[in-house]
């Protein structure tokens, strides 16, 4: 029941506009910035990942919570251009998750060859997203053997 609210509560929230970024000048918005989306279609497509994430890797509220903490602590040194939407969060639960992933090596190359193709994307902060994804698995990294 718990994850439902969390779940109903993160779709709710994700539509509310883009009204605050982070960058290395308001760090005071790392907790809010998830919530907030350039445009529609930006959100979309980060529910439709966290969905799926959701749906296949069925994260606990525990993980959720980790993935939200190193999400909301990006290091400065990493905001060299205002962001915005959850996918910071789902990059570092992707990490987090990898214990549950059958093909672990295949799993965290492929993730990390979609972060780098994103570095040919304009105003995608892929530096981000190598940062959480990177940080949730080092920090399951001993339970993946």
């Amino acid at each position: 029941m718990a994850k439902k609210i969390l779940l109903a509560l993160i779709f709710a929230l994700s539509f509310l506009g883009p009204v605050v970024s982070l960058d290395a000048t308001h760090l005071l918005h790392a907790p809010l910035y998830h919530f907030f989306h350039a445009h529609p279609l930006h959100a979309g497509i980060n529910l439709y990942v966290f969905w799926q994430v959701c749906r296949i890797l069925q994260p606990s509220p525990g993980r959720m919570l980790v993935a939200y903490a190193i999400a909301t602590l990006i290091p400065p040194v990493l905001l060299s251009t205002p962001i915005v939407g959850m996918s910071a969060f789902i990059y570092a639960l992707l990490g987090l998750l990898t214990p549950q992933v059958a093909r672990k090596r295949y799993y965290v190359r492929y993730i990390v060859f979609f972060i780098v193709l994103q570095v040919l994307i304009p105003h995608i902060a892929w530096q981000v997203h190598l940062y959480a994804f990177l940080a949730g698995l080092l920090l399951v990294l001993p339970d993946c053997r």
